[in-house]
């Protein structure tokens, strides 16, 4: 075809294919009903939007002419290494550090590097990753290192209580309503 936008077309190419990816998975789930919804719902109804909108990005691919980008193998690299630092550093330094490393590295892969924005930016994403996920959300998260917690977010005088309950069920000693009420909530 003489217009056709070839970057818009690869997008809606993989964002039907993560669509695709997403509604397949959750067809391993059970799927519900509306009125009282399984764990399958959301992901296959999110894959479905996501399908229609990857059908729609192509649509608009056709009538206009564009290449496609080159490969920017920098920016891949270090958005890669800030993956994998995350992955990493997470149950080894805590949040705080993690994603202060992970935004310095990743900032790494763009052209212009200014250090007092990547300071401010990295201060700010890992404040807000704290507010989120630690304060709002409650989420077991090791803040600042794998034995410092702040605000609750880690193991407590309560793990002790925790670790014999589990010793206790895993040796057939135990009161199980007492031990389903705990496990639960048990850090990892």
């Amino acid at each position: 075809m003489k217009y056709l936008d070839r970057s818009e077309l690869v997008s809606g190419l993989v964002i039907i294919l993560i669509g695709t990816c997403f509604a397949y998975g959750a067809t391993e789930y059970r799927m519900g009903t509306i009125m009282r919804m399984g764990p399958g719902l959301v992901p296959f109804s999110v894959g479905l939007v996501m399908i229609g909108l990857g059908v729609l990005v192509i649509i608009s691919a056709f009538g206009r002419d564009g290449a496609l980008p080159q490969f920017d193998l920098k920016g891949v690299t270090f958005v890669g290494l800030a993956i994998v630092a995350f992955a990493l550093m997470l149950p080894r330094v805590g949040l705080l550090p993690t994603a202060i490393v992970t935004v310095t590295i990743s900032s790494l892969a763009g052209g212009v590097l200014r250090w007092a924005t990547v300071a401010i930016l990295s201060a700010c994403v890992a404040f807000g990753a704290w507010l989120v996920f630690v304060v709002l959300l409650g989420i077991s998260i090791p803040v600042l290192s794998s034995t410092l917690y702040i605000f609750g977010s880690g193991p407590g005088p309560e793990d002790a209580l925790v670790r014999d309950e589990r010793e206790r069920f895993v040796e057939g000693h135990h009161d199980a309503a007492h031990v389903i009420d705990i496990l639960p909530f048990a850090p990892v």
